[in-house]
């Protein structure tokens, strides 16, 4: 279940600019961790970026758990340093 973007959040927060949010890493996880050998074959490709996803969810949802003690913040911030 994959953490959705509120259109609310993103009117809000337009004007907003957060500097050093860290890297973007969706996407990218597994290609920058692994060998290139690993993603010469097309089905084992596919396997990995559903794996992929499963790991990048788990990821953001730990980094949610800071939010959850600090009760100025809303519960799906991800603006933070």
């Amino acid at each position: 279940m994959a953490i959705k973007k509120s259109l609310f959040d993103v009117a809000e927060n337009r004007k907003t600019s957060v500097l050093h949010k860290g890297f973007e890493y969706e996407g990218k996880l597994f290609e920058r961790t692994m060998s290139k050998w690993i993603f010469a074959e097309e089905k084992r490709v596919l396997i990995l970026t559903k794996i992929e996803d499963v790991v990048f969810e788990l990821i953001e949802r730990v980094k949610t758990i800071k939010n959850h003690a600090n009760y100025i913040l809303p519960k799906n911030y991800r603006n933070k340093n």
